[in-house]
């Protein structure tokens, strides 16, 4: 009987892709709870060694698609906060948005 021990780098992808996931499946609203289950989101995004998760993007997508919560988040935490600076990431929203279905479909071929 082999023993299957799963490959470190492949469950942070995968834990990864399902964070975006639910990001892109929050609603565009800027009620405190949805916007405190899209900081925790980020937090948890930013824990994640091992790999670089597509934040930046995340970010760029949420603030085209999803206004109110963008801008409710960005509002709720504090001036010194760790996440101030994911606020102040600009780009391409069609780029962003590209990278970040490359990423969540690259995790279904490695895994």
């Amino acid at each position: 009987m082999e023993l299957h021990i799963p490959n470190f780098k492949a469950l942070q992808k995968e834990r990864a892709k399902q964070l975006i996931e639910e990001v892109l499946a929050l609603n565009n609203s800027a009620d405190r709870v949805t916007v405190k289950q899209f900081i925790f989101i980020l937090n948890e995004l930013l824990r994640i060694k091992g790999i670089v998760s597509p934040v930046s993007e995340v970010m760029i997508v949420v603030s085209q698609k999803k206004p109110d919560l963008y801008h409710a988040a960005r509002l709720s935490i504090s001036q010194a906060s760790h996440l101030k600076m994911l606020f102040e990431i600009r780009g391409d929203a069609a780029l962003a948005e590209e990278r970040l279905l490359a990423f969540c479909s690259g995790i279904a071929k490695a895994t």
